[in-house]
C-alpha cells in the first residue's frame, strides 16, 4: 500500500488488494480508489458494515466526473462487495451491474490499405534530426509492432527490451491493462524487421531499457506518439479535419477487423475464433471483442475491399 489505511474496514481493503495482486492483477487504479473510499469511510465514522446506506455518498456520481471514471471506480466497489461475501460476510452489499453507464464508446476510423501505405511511406522517410537521430528507426519500427500485432499503444510505449526474444519470435507484454500479461508470437516479416531494428537502434543505446527508446532508459511518451502519427498523417497528404480524427489506436483496431475478414473470405466461423482474438489483443472479456463484431454491419463491406495487400506481416490469430 501507498498509504495506510485508516477506516473500519482498511484492513479488509487490504486483504482485497493482496488476494487480486496475488491473482496477477496490478490493481494499482483500484488502489487508488480504494484509498479514497476508506478517507470517506473514516471522515463519516462508519463502522465495518459494508452496507448499501454507508455507499450511496462516494457511490454517487460527480457533477463534473466522467461517466468511465464512475463506472470503473464502481466496479471495484463491486468487486470488493463480492471479495467480502467470498471471505463469510454474506450481508455485504454488491452494487448491481448496469447501475453505473460508460460513455460512449469512441468509433475507429476505418484505416484503408491505401491510407496505411501512405501512412508508412511517409513514416519510412522522416529525416534524421541532430538532437534525436533514432526517431525515424524507433517511430518506424514502433508503429510497424502497432498495426501487425494490434497492441495498445501504451503497450507498445512501454514494451522493454528484456521482454522480446526474437530468436524464439515472441513478445512479453507484461502488466498491462487490468494487470495481465500475455505473449505475443510476431510474422516471420516483423521478427526480420524487429532484428534490422534492434541492430541499428543498439548503435545509439546499448544498454537500452525499453525496445523503442526516447532515450537510454526513457519510454517515448503518450503525447510524442501522437503527435508524431498526426504529423505523418498530415505529412502524407492524408484526409484532415476526420470524424472520427484517426489515431495511432485505430491500427489496433484495424488489426481485429483484418483477422475478422481473413476468417469471413476463408469460410472459418468466427464466433469460434472470437476467444483467440481475446486473448492476443488482450480483453478482459468477450464482450470487448464482440464490440468489433457489433460494428461490422456499419462498414464491412467497405472494410473487406479496401483491406487486401499488407496482410502476410499480421500474424494470423490461432
Amino acid at each position: 500500500m501507498k498509504r495506510s489505511l485508516t477506516s473500519s474496514i482498511g484492513a479488509q481493503i487490504e486483504r482485497f488488494l493482496e488476494f487480486k495482486r496475488s491473482q496477477g492483477f496490478k490493481y494499482d487504479t483500484a488502489e487508488y480508489y480504494l484509498s479514497n473510499l476508506d478517507d470517506y469511510w473514516a471522515a463519516n465514522g462508519y463502522d465495518n458494515k459494508f452496507s448499501k446506506e454507508h455507499l450511496n455518498g462516494w457511490f454517487i456520481r460527480g457533477e463534473h466526473e466522467n461517466p468511465d471514471t464512475h463506472n470503473y471506480r464502481t466496479s471495484y466497489l463491486r468487486e470488493f462487495g463480492r471479495f467480502l461475501q467470498s471471505q463469510g460476510n454474506r450481508d455485504a452489499y454488491i452494487i448491481p451491474t448496469g447501475l453505473s453507464k460508460r460513455g460512449p464508446k469512441y468509433m475507429p476510423y476505418l484505416l484503408s490499405e491505401n491510407k496505411i501505405e501512405k501512412f508508412f511511406e511517409t513514416c519510412d522517410r522522416i529525416t534524421p534530426q541532430k538532437d534525436n537521430p533514432d526517431k525515424p528507426l524507433v517511430l518506424s519500427a514502433y508503429f510497424r509492432f502497432l498495426y501487425c500485432c494490434g497492441v495498445r499503444t501504451g503497450e507498445a510505449r512501454l514494451l522493454k527490451t528484456d521482454n522480446v526474444n526474437l530468436a524464439q519470435g515472441y513478445a512479453d507484454i507484461i502488466n498491462t491493462k487490468g494487470g495481465k500479461s500475455r505473449r505475443l508470437f510476431l510474422s516471420n516479416e516483423l521478427i526480420k524487421l524487429f532484428d534490422e531494428f534492434d541492430s541499428k537502434i543498439s548503435i545509439y543505446y546499448p544498454s537500452r531499457t525499453y525496445f523503442f527508446p526516447c532515450n537510454d532508459n526513457e519510454p517515448y511518451s503518450s503525447q510524442a506518439i501522437s503527435r508524431a502519427f498526426n504529423k505523418i498523417w498530415s505529412d502524407a497528404g492524408l484526409p484532415r479535419g476526420c470524424k472520427p480524427k484517426p489515431r495511432a489506436y485505430d491500427f489496433r483496431h484495424h488489426f481485429a477487423f483484418a483477422n475478422i475478414n481473413r476468417w469471413v473470405k476463408k469460410g472459418i466461423n468466427v464466433n469460434g475464433m472470437l476467444p483467440y482474438l481475446m486473448n492476443y489483443m488482450g480483453h478482459s472479456s468477450i464482450e470487448s471483442t464482440f464490440y468489433y463484431i457489433h460494428l461490422i454491419p456499419e462498414f464491412f463491406g467497405v472494410y473487406s475491399e479496401k483491406t487486401r495487400a499488407l496482410e502476410s506481416m499480421i500474424p494470423e490469430v490461432e
